[in-house]
């Protein structure tokens, strides 16, 4: 897997799919960072296995994504965050882009938090749902956008990170009228 540390220039892309982007689902910037990371680990992951259904990373390279540089000894803040992500659900696919589907997901549906023996540090181990895995296992058999999340990085709204998300899915395509 690639290393969230060495983010400082280079780009780091996701493969998003594009019924993931276009979500009604109630969460903060942090959160939308927070998953698309857990989503980038998932997808570098599976390229590796695409039988893998556990995934995991260190939260120092996760709060490393988050451009976080305060101390939270016990990681309760981002435990918390990533948490509530269990709790959300969103709606997928609203501007009816993937005309195959539409639906409703749970963001993560599994998360714990263990230390490593070794280094003492928190490693955080979680599941995605189903519906996400299968887009992630082969992204050419449905609808995505490449999307940095080193630019995602420097976005401190949420509603930035959600127009630059849309902006990259419909690079290539018709941008749909929209309704402020």
């Amino acid at each position: 897997m690639g290393n969230l540390l060495d983010m400082k220039k280079n780009a780091v892309i996701l493969q998003k799919p594009s019924g993931t982007i276009a979500v009604r689902v109630d969460i903060t910037a942090e959160q939308r960072r927070l998953y698309n990371g857990l989503l980038w680990v998932a997808r570098e992951t599976i390229k590796k296995n695409k039988d893998e259904r556990h995934y995991s990373i260190n939260l120092a390279e996760l709060k490393k994504l988050l451009n976080k540089s305060e101390q939270d000894k016990n990681n309760d803040y981002y435990k918390d965050k990533m948490k509530e992500l269990m709790q959300k659900i969103a709606e997928y696919n609203i501007l009816s882009k993937d005309k195959r589907m539409s639906g409703a997901f749970v963001l993560v549906s599994h998360i714990r938090f263990e230390e490593d023996k070794e280094t003492k540090e928190t490693v955080v181990k979680f599941e995605i749902p189903e519906f996400v895995r299968e887009r992630l296992v082969n992204p050419q058999d449905s609808l995505y956008a490449n999307i940095n999340l080193v630019v995602i990085r420097g976005l401190t709204s949420k509603y930035a990170i959600i127009l630059y998300e849309l902006v990259r899915d419909y690079q290539r395509s018709e941008i749909p009228v929209m309704e402020m």
